[in-house]
């Protein structure tokens, strides 16, 4: 069980990445409708990668299509 200065600790590290665009992101672009969803911060592509099958689930299990999954190292992208 992690601790709350582990987690605090693993917080941070993710501001600093986030903040240098050195964070991991899932980006998944969508047809139909038309969209981008991205899903983040992460610590590394390897852990993106691990949660990424779930964020799929849920797009996949909302009837929307699916055209590209991406990982992507950058800035958190601009939410509307």
């Amino acid at each position: 069980m992690k601790t709350t200065t582990q987690n605090k600790g693993k917080e941070s590290f993710l501001n600093l990445l986030e903040a240098l665009g050195l964070a991991y992101w899932v980006e998944i672009i969508t047809t139909n409708p038309p969209d981008f969803y991205y899903f983040g911060p992460f610590s590394s592509a390897k852990e993106a990668e691990i949660y990424q099958g779930g964020f799929i689930q849920d797009i996949l299990d909302d009837g929307i299509e699916i055209i590209a999954v991406h990982i992507k190292r950058c800035h958190s992208p601009k939410l509307t």
